[in-house]
């Protein structure tokens, strides 16, 4: 994924749907002031623009606003109207005055500056989007980043400790760890955040079990990976290469079992 903070990816995706809204509301608003367009063609772009929420909402803020605005304006004017009846220049009541500006008295008209229009949208784009992210967890989460993996170096480093070595033989020799005896088994487990050759990986080719009713420490210093490991096993995160099982289930392939 694009980001590996999720308060970042939500931020960063709140300020570009702000920033899109905005534009879409102000090129609606450049267009019907601008001469030649015919109105068709700003009620299709309009259309265009609907499907996303924010500009839905913020146009109908802004059809509101002016909605109110225009029509506290012709209840000002009745009381200048008698002035205008003496004066024999002739006046117009509230309602007229309220058919020539569009006022709307009911503000969740379908028409322009009623906010109908926008709240079906919102409420359809809220579904659409909804299982849009069914969709994605579901298909592309688990069958296609699944099998993306990356090759990485599965040579042990000459530091290894010799009980560390044994143990990641014994995980390596298992045919298939989910029928072994271990109640977690990280196999290969690795994670690496960039896609430079270069990068050094937060988990680099983790292999352990751990049996049930065993009290098990993760002991390491500031950016060893203990977070990236976790994460790693309840799928917060997929793995760059390797796998890890829970109770016979795979990560990778039975993340909702495992979950």
């Amino acid at each position: 994924f694009i980001f590996s903070n999720p308060l970042v990816a939500y931020g960063a995706i709140a300020f570009f749907h702000f920033i899109f809204g905005l534009v879409c509301l102000v090129t609606v608003f450049a267009l019907s002031l601008t001469s030649g367009i015919s109105p068709s063609v700003i009620n299709a772009v309009r259309m265009v623009f609907y499907t996303v929420p924010h500009y839905s909402l913020a146009q109908g803020l802004t059809d509101i606003y002016a909605n109110f605005e225009i029509q506290q304006i012709c209840d000002d004017l009745l009381p200048q109207s008698e002035i205008g009846l003496n004066r024999g220049r002739g006046t117009i009541s509230r309602e007229r005055c309220y058919e020539l500006q569009d006022v709307r008295t009911n503000p969740f008209d379908w028409d322009e500056r009623g906010v109908g229009k926008e709240i079906l949208f919102m409420a359809l784009s809220g579904v659409f989007y909804f299982f849009l992210v069914l969709v994605v967890e579901k298909l592309l989460h688990t069958s296609f980043f699944k099998n993306q993996q990356r090759p990485v170096n599965l040579q042990p480093t000459d530091s290894e400790d010799d009980d560390v070595a044994a143990e990641r033989r014994r995980i390596e020799s298992m045919m298939n760890p989910g029928d072994g005896d271990d109640l977690v088994v990280l196999k290969n487990l690795t994670k690496n955040y960039f896609r430079s050759e270069l990068s050094v990986p937060s988990t680099d080719n983790l292999c352990l079990g751990i049996p049930a009713g065993e009290c098990f420490g993760l002991l390491g210093i500031n950016g060893a990976g203990k977070t990236t490991t976790f994460k790693m096993l309840t799928g917060d995160i997929l793995p760059s290469y390797g796998t890890a099982y829970l109770n016979g289930y795979n990560v990778r392939t039975d993340l909702r079992k495992v979950q």
